[in-house]
């Protein structure tokens, strides 16, 4: 369920009234509703400043959406505030503005501040009923883009695009050989590969270790087919984007490597991803984890996030195995390395870097920290191309890959 805090002006009778009425048609639509006005310190007699912000503020922190009713003369003090609030928090929100004169044109149009609206426009828009409002809210609960959509949209051109962005860090750094190295002086016998894209890994596993069986998975049937073409006829070498076939093949006969390379950054429940990969996994088998580092593209991620004036807690994708460890470890997978490869990275041309972000889906939402799922992916698109023509080129700026190397536990 939905989580909505309601925020308005609280004081006056009529004011309590309204705020009581669209809250009850929020319920009755299936949202949960805070109301300011039902919490406890603004219950009491003499309320403190310190008590009235504290418990305001935690409760629209647990919220999934802020609404914002813009129906006073100006937007009333503390809804402001609270807009404030909820955009520095990736807090998407929306406005209600029932005030006829917004239909006006000329002097006897409403005007309401440009800053608050433009906040409220950036992570969401403004409604002129509640009915409105409700319709708008089934937006929020699709969540970001599903990434599988994304690759299959772009599968064609991928696996050319990667080759070439590997080719502008120095010192030379690929995938399939980070994940030889890693992999050297196991005696693989089957191996699964999580998200495995394109199938340019796999055919690399399955060219260096000639008696394993090697199992590609990937939930974009579009880079499936690309993988099945790469290498028709090898029939050790197998690609599916089906997970039942994946758990069927661990069922029969587990997995003692899982390889996941840039996967986990797009995995929004790391902890059942974690007890699906245990799962699959023979006792003492092994799980190779490559993925975006927290410290990846310093340079691009400030870039995008100044230019699309994003919020400043948005939650970043990107790994921190030190806070993930707690989550494998309960799945019962051991850490027994972990390392980070740092190869520098040369955009010579704005189009170079608008191709990257555009191929691994910034402007969709995924990579780096921008509250995703609310940001206009038009309006981002349009934003960082422009901002990428006005960069000094070359640009130089640094990779930062986790190597996170774990085993099942007996």
């Amino acid at each position: 369920m939905l989580r909505v805090y309601w925020a308005n002006a609280l004081f006056s009778d009529a004011d309590r009234r309204f705020n009581e009425v669209c809250a009850d048609a929020l319920r009755a639509a299936g949202y949960e509703v805070v109301l300011p006005q039902a919490v406890p310190a603004n219950a009491e007699s003499a309320p403190t400043a310190e008590s009235i912000f504290k418990q305001d503020t935690t409760e629209l922190l647990s919220c999934d959406v802020l609404i914002a009713c813009l129906d006073q003369e100006t937007i009333d003090a503390g809804v402001a505030c609270e807009v404030g609030l909820a955009y520095a928090a990736g807090v998407p929100i929306l406005g209600l503005l029932t005030d006829l004169r917004q239909f006006r044109l000329g002097e006897g149009r409403v005007y309401k501040n440009p800053f608050v609206v433009g906040a409220i426009e950036r992570l969401g828009g403004v409604c002129s009923s509640v009915s409105e409002v409700v319709r708008a809210l089934g937006n929020f609960t699709s969540g970001p883009e599903d990434p599988a959509a994304h690759f299959d949209r772009v599968a064609e051109g991928y696996d050319g695009f990667v080759e070439k962005l590997e080719s502008w860090y120095k010192p030379r750094w690929t995938t399939p050989e980070c994940i030889q190295e890693a992999l050297c002086g196991s005696d693989s016998r089957r191996v699964l590969e999580i998200g495995c894209g394109t199938g340019r890994t796999a055919a690399h596993i399955a060219k260096l270790s000639p008696r394993a069986q090697v199992l590609g998975f990937d939930a974009s049937e579009g880079m499936v087919v690309v993988a099945r073409n790469r290498s028709p006829g090898l029939r050790r070498l197998q690609f599916t984007s089906s997970k039942d076939a994946v758990v069927e093949a661990a069922r029969v006969d587990a997995f003692d490597t899982v390889v996941a390379a840039f996967v986990l950054h797009d995995i929004r429940d790391r902890k059942r991803w974690f007890a699906w990969v245990s799962s699959l996994l023979t006792v003492g088998g092994q799980l190779l984890i490559l993925d975006l580092s927290t410290l990846d593209l310093p340079r691009v991620s400030k870039l995008v996030q100044r230019e699309l004036a994003a919020p400043t807690s948005a939650p970043d994708p990107r790994l921190n195995p030190s806070l993930l460890a707690p989550e494998a470890e309960a799945e019962g997978l051991e850490t027994l390395a972990c390392l980070v490869h740092m190869p520098s990275v040369t955009f010579s041309l704005p189009e170079d870097l608008e191709l990257y972000l555009r191929m691994f889906g910034v402007c969709a939402g995924f990579d780096f920290p921008l509250a995703p799922a609310r940001i206009r992916r038009k309006m981002a698109h349009s934003v960082i191309t422009q901002a990428c023509l006005h960069l000094p080129y070359p640009l130089v700026d640094r990779r930062a890959f986790v190597q996170w190397q774990l085993a099942k536990r007996q």
